[in-house]
């Protein structure tokens, strides 16, 4: 059996493929083609580990307000991100924010070390995917600095 692991950190709120200040290649959607690809085709666990709605975009938002969803969750849904463990920068605009941001996420929201958490997001310590009776458990776990 073969199970592939993807996983993305510190997206910091880059959506569009490019920086051009600095002249370099990144955010979500410059994996969205290649991850599709591999969770069409084969048994994949995609994860982010945090740090993803806050800076570049997510700046803006914050300033103007989520009406309806934040579009970095948004893309992180088309994706196909089965789980997301909320990183350091996550509570950088205030837990409003966040739990506005991540209320339409469809993946799994796993975070076993920031107490309270479940009470801002629909959020657990751990859980057990199962691939065709192979199990993999899954503990969400984060820096404890914020």
């Amino acid at each position: 059996m073969k199970i592939n692991i993807l996983q993305t950190s510190d997206v910091h709120g880059y959506l569009f493929p490019h920086n051009y200040i600095e002249d370099k290649n990144q955010g979500l959607l410059r994996f969205r083609e290649y991850i599709k690809i591999l969770k069409d085709n084969e048994d994949t666990l995609l994860i982010d580990s945090g740090d993803i709605i806050q800076g570049s975009l997510t700046y803006y938002i914050n300033i103007v307000g989520i009406n309806e969803s934040n579009p970095i969750v948004d893309q992180m849904n088309e994706i196909g991100y089965d789980i997301f463990t909320p990183g350091n920068h996550e509570f950088n605009y205030g837990l409003d924010f966040l739990s506005k941001s991540f209320k339409n996420f469809k993946g799994d929201i796993l975070s076993a070390n920031y107490g309270g958490i479940e009470k801002v997001l629909d959020s657990k310590p751990y859980k057990i995917y199962d691939y065709n009776g192979f199990k993999l458990c899954v503990i969400g776990l984060s820096t404890s600095h914020i």
